[in-house]
């Protein structure tokens, strides 16, 4: 088992640094801020979530939640398009090394 920590990013009052404090704690937890539901992240921002963690002695291993627009949950016409966006997300988080998504399909929500 792995002891992480939510992390909501660089304006958070609670700073990697203070989470590293925390004893056996291994991680942090973060989520997708800077794009809307349906648009992919770039690779530097996530990168950068993980570099920052690992300055602290922190590894990036966890996201909570990738956005599911509502015209995926709607079926709408573009929803392929979007998982494949999706999809996209899933990839980039895995090449920095998350290696869980937790995702919320409630409608208006997530």
């Amino acid at each position: 088992m792995k002891l992480t920590f939510r992390w909501y990013g660089q304006n958070y009052p609670v700073t990697l640094e203070k989470i590293s404090q925390m004893p056996t704690m291994d991680g942090i937890v973060s989520a997708v801020y800077d794009i809307k539901p349906g648009g992919v992240r770039s690779e530097e921002s996530i990168e950068k979530i993980k570099k920052d963690a690992e300055s602290h002695n922190l590894k990036f291993e966890v996201v909570e939640s990738v956005p599911i627009p509502e015209n995926i949950k709607l079926g709408k016409p573009n929803a392929p398009e979007l998982i494949g966006n999706y999809c996209k997300n899933i990839r980039r988080l895995s090449k920095v090394g998350v290696k869980c998504i937790c995702y919320n399909f409630m409608p208006v929500f997530d």
